[in-house]
């Protein structure tokens, strides 16, 4: 009786101990699953940040380099509007020097047409006081086979006054005309402002 006492015990104690060997194996296992499961979500998380990081940096390159095309295209344009300018100022100022140089000739024009009237007024006066009260006719000037009469003073002052009234009127034209221009550059000048600020606060 005491040998199968003793031979139960052991075999309750190895039987224990199995048990608690099973256990801490099976315990063992269950960390290591679940060693596993957190290694593979790290692995998982970090491969997400590694992905959304190389794709933010991919979208960030692609925005510097679409600024960059933005400065660029903003650069060509300043260029293009200072060449633009540059040449309406110089065509302004060449419109303006042919105007001076018009209204000069116009103005020469203008004063030889008054001196012929005026001439001849004087000279009729001249010839008045030395001639009798009866105005003579102006003789008959022969050209080919026909005799032509030369104007008369009335006439040549109305011929005058009518290249006076056109003479005027074509400065006017062209004063006009300088003006419509410089208004027109003006417009221009003001719709290129607009528009540039216009992609400025698109741009911000």
């Amino acid at each position: 009786m005491h040998l199968r006492d003793i031979e139960k015990k052991f075999t309750a104690r190895f039987d224990a101990q199995d048990r608690w060997i099973g256990a801490l194996r099976n315990d063992s296992n269950d960390q290591r699953h679940l060693l596993s499961l957190e290694i593979n979500s790290s692995n998982r998380k970090l491969h997400t940040q590694i992905t959304a990081a190389t794709i933010d940096q991919i979208d960030m390159q692609r925005e510097v380099k679409e600024l960059n095309a933005k400065v660029d295209a903003i650069s060509m344009n300043l260029e293009r509007v200072k060449r633009d300018v540059e040449a309406t100022k110089e065509a302004i100022r060449h419109q303006l020097f042919e105007f001076q140089s018009q209204a000069q000739a116009n103005q020469n024009i203008l004063h030889a047409q008054l001196s012929e009237p005026v001439d001849y007024i004087h000279g009729a006066d001249k010839k008045g006081e030395s001639s009798s009260r009866v105005p003579q006719q102006p003789s008959n000037v022969q050209i080919g086979d026909r005799a032509v009469r030369p104007p008369t003073f009335a006439q040549r002052v109305d011929m005058a006054q009518r290249r006076i009234v056109e003479t005027v009127l074509d400065a006017d034209s062209n004063r006009e005309s300088l003006e419509r221009q410089a208004a027109a550059e003006r417009d221009r000048e003001r719709r290129r402002r607009e528009a540039r600020m216009l992609k400025r606060r698109r741009r911000f």
